[in-house]
């Protein structure tokens, strides 16, 4: 599930990243008028086999796409428009290094732990229970008319953490990364160098040494065929 409504120059590289990452999961592209046409040149002829939804018009300012982002990825009408079990929600600053496994696809949420907040859920990649999310959305929000005021994330991990399964710490750090990170206990710092895939890979959520600099952009980087 991708849901930009900009014309973003990171979008002929995330189309591809999935195609390889995940080639028998269908994908869902909820664009604007605006991106439309841009979207549907970089798919070519391979457009038949996209789902793609015009659900923004127009380009508004930053604070009401923010608003009509927020209350897309809420709307439990949104949600049962795809036919799957799980979705993973990818945005314009992930990239996926692994071939995706069944490992990933096995719980109601599975995401990027925040470094600050490393008990939550998390978010930046998620992967979700479609069934589920559409439960708690018409529970939670049945009038998609009315916006919602936290981001997604926060809204779905405040119900998740109380009525929902997702992955230990340990299992979920290594394999989905948000920004730069470590595994640290008492006596030892590992950093994480091989994880499925991370968000803003260019962010960093604890201080390099710069041998774990050069070790950590040299394996990251390195895709895993």
């Amino acid at each position: 599930m991708i849901t930009e409504g900009r014309i973003h120059h990171n979008m002929w590289f995330v189309l591809r990243n999935i195609a390889w990452a995940g080639p028998d999961m269908a994908v869902y592209i909820f664009c604007s008028d605006q991106n439309y046409d841009y979207i549907m040149d970089l798919l070519g002829d391979k457009a038949p086999h996209f789902n793609v939804i015009v659900a923004f018009k127009g380009d508004p300012p930053k604070e009401q796409a923010w608003q009509e982002f927020l209350n897309l990825y809420t709307s439990w009408k949104i949600w049962e428009m795809m036919d799957t079990e799980y979705a993973l929600l990818i945005q314009m600053d992930v990239f996926i290094r692994k071939r995706l496994d069944d490992c990933l696809f096995n719980y109601d949420w599975y995401a990027c732990r925040w470094a600050w907040k490393i008990d939550e859920p998390g978010g930046g990649i998620s992967i979700c229970r479609v069934a589920k999310i559409i439960s708690i959305l018409k529970e939670h929000r049945p009038n998609t008319e009315i916006d919602v005021h936290i981001p997604s994330d926060e809204f779905f991990n405040q119900i998740i953490k109380v009525n929902g399964t997702y992955p230990p710490l340990m299992e979920n750090i290594q394999n989905l990364m948000e920004s730069t990170q470590a595994l640290t206990g008492e006596g030892y710092k590992q950093l994480i160098v091989d994880p499925y895939a991370i968000h803003q890979a260019w962010t960093f959520s604890y201080t390099f040494s710069q041998e774990e600099f050069r070790l950590f952009w040299r394996e990251l980087l390195t895709i895993r065929i």
